[in-house]
């Protein structure tokens, strides 16, 4: 027989769970960068980026949700690195160059690139 604190426990775990679930997920925003997180281009690009999305009330894991890949210096992952980011359906991607654009133009037809400064 199930104790009365064990029910109550079990129904409120239930219920936590359950509006857990029942919230909708953050909007996405993602990033695709040819330059590792730590590069001085990333420093210069990344970090001012972030800063205007705060100041304007977007903070990650807040009311939005920031996906990021980056490609460590080497172009030629951009192109798998633009499709991981479409698989997770942002509402829109940045990026800061030409070639990451290309790859991300290649991989979606419908969610929209942002092209920054480099």
């Amino acid at each position: 027989m199930i104790g009365r604190r064990a029910l109550l426990s079990g129904l409120a775990t239930t219920g936590l769970a359950a509006r857990a679930l029942a919230q909708p997920a953050l909007p996405r925003l993602g990033i695709l960068s040819p330059a590792s997180i730590d590069a001085a281009v990333s420093l210069l690009v990344r970090g001012p980026f972030l800063a205007a999305l705060a100041e304007m009330g977007y903070v990650n894991s807040r009311n939005i949700a920031i996906v990021e890949r980056f490609g460590e210096g080497d172009a030629a992952r951009l192109p798998q690195l633009a499709v991981e980011l479409v698989i997770l359906q942002p509402r829109v991607i940045f990026t800061n160059t030409n070639v990451a654009a290309t790859a991300l133009a290649r991989a979606t037809r419908t969610i929209p690139i942002v092209v920054g400064p480099a």
